[in-house]
């Protein structure tokens, strides 16, 4: 990308202030607020509003940018296990089950154990997410990009970018027993995003001389989930609940079909397969579990890598991976931990690059732009919860996630409760 272009790119970003040019480029009905504000509500889905707001602002890009953010946390952010909380086998002797477990299994992990043939089970959880920060960014407000030194003909210095987004997720699981040793499951999340805000542009002292608010939501599925796990080895004694030490590994597949919508940011439209390794063990009152897995994607997911969208980087993959405990404090509640890691490969993360200009009329030196960066986002998630077994087979599980470090878009503190119950 050389150097004129960046310049040329600016500066037709600077004479966007003018009210017809932005009516001309955009289609907003634009009008004259207080003090001379040049206000143009954004209308559309969520993802056209977010690209309309920052191309008014400096650069539709980042409006891309933004919305694939979006789009990727709500498709690949921890739903649940689809698991059932109680496990069996079936015992010929007594031509009956027996439970296999004195725990309630992880909420958001896998345990090697099966569900037992012919058992079923289903539930929900209900999760709440409102978005804080982006890449380290407070999403509450930002800057889109800014001009260093000069004197502009428009009097445009820097733009910046107000967010509030959430989600509310319902996601319904079912799970079956197909043999003792392997199951098959279902997730479906219904979905709501709601989101808002401004962009504007600001003069030399910070005085705003453009807003463009938008307020959009979204409502239906989600990505689509189908699982299955296979027990291919057990140690020691088949596993019995407060029976002696024993443990197993299962092999796991999850597909996630396209379902959810790309505009409306419930989805990222590709498919997506999840292959998994699982290990767990029961020692008296304590059960550890960990998986490790690698999800292949059928196409990239494209973002844009500059404020002028010449060039872009692609997500095309992830490895998923979680450790955690489950400890039988009663008979009826087990206490749950833990640590949910991911690696998106490709990109998901942004930041500020600097651009130095030719020597122009306006005297501009250069401009800081915000742009996608081509590395990929490392998330860790502690996921502490209880699962209490509040009627017969009947769970409530209480959970909360928080991460751990500051890649990719988050949320500091996010609720989930849920249901499950064996049939």
């Amino acid at each position: 990308m050389t150097r004129s272009r960046l310049a040329a790119g600016f500066t037709a970003v600077s004479l966007l202030c003018a009210a017809g040019q932005v009516r001309a480029q955009t289609g907003l009905p634009c009008q004259l607020g207080a003090g001379g504000v040049l206000i143009c509500p954004a209308v559309g889905p969520p993802r056209t509003q977010l690209q309309t707001a920052t191309f008014i602002a400096g650069s539709e890009p980042t409006g891309q940018i933004l919305a694939q953010a979006v789009a990727l946390e709500v498709a690949t952010a921890p739903l649940g296990s689809s698991s059932g909380g109680f496990t069996y086998t079936f015992d010929p002797s007594t031509r009956g089950h027996r439970r296999t477990s004195a725990t309630f299994g992880p909420a958001f992990g896998e345990r090697a154990l099966t569900i037992g043939q012919r058992k079923l089970s289903g539930g929900f959880n209900v999760i709440h997410r409102s978005y804080d920060e982006f890449g380290g960014l407070d999403l509450s407000n930002f800057n889109v990009f800014t001009f260093n030194g000069g004197t502009l003909q428009s009097g445009v210095r820097s733009s910046d970018l107000a967010l509030n987004a959430s989600t509310d997720t319902v996601a319904f699981f079912g799970h079956y027993g197909i043999l003792n040793n392997l199951d098959v499951g279902v997730l479906v999340p219904y979905i709501k995003l709601s989101m808002s805000g401004s962009s504007r542009i600001l003069g030399d002292r910070q005085d705003e001389l453009q807003r463009v608010p938008f307020d959009a939501s979204s409502s239906g599925l989600g990505d689509i989930a189908i699982f299955s796990k296979f027990r291919f080895k057990q140690f020691g004694p088949e596993p019995t609940a407060g029976g002696k030490p024993s443990g197993a590994l299962a092999a796991a597949a999850t597909i996630r079909l396209p379902t959810g919508d790309e505009d409306g940011l419930r989805g990222l439209g590709v498919g997506r397969s999840l292959f998994s390794v699982i290990g767990s063990a029961s020692f008296g009152r304590f059960s550890p579990h960990g998986n490790v897995g690698y999800e292949f994607w059928t196409s990239r997911v494209t973002v844009p890598r500059d404020f002028q969208g010449l060039t872009s980087l692609a997500a095309n993959a992830q490895i998923e991976y979680t450790a955690g405990v489950e400890i039988e404090a009663t008979r009826s509640l087990t206490i749950l931990g833990d640590v949910l890691g991911r690696y998106l490969r490709g990109t998901g993360q942004v930041d500020y690059q600097p651009y130095q200009y030719r020597p122009n009329q306006s005297q501009v030196q250069g401009a800081d732009a915000l742009v996608a960066v081509p590395n990929g986002v490392s998330s860790v998630i502690l996921a502490p919860g209880v699962k209490w077994n509040f009627f017969q087979n009947a769970l409530i599980t209480v959970n909360a996630l928080i991460p751990v470090n500051k890649n990719g878009l988050r949320d500091r503190f996010t609720p989930v409760i849920g249901i499950d119950w064996g049939f």
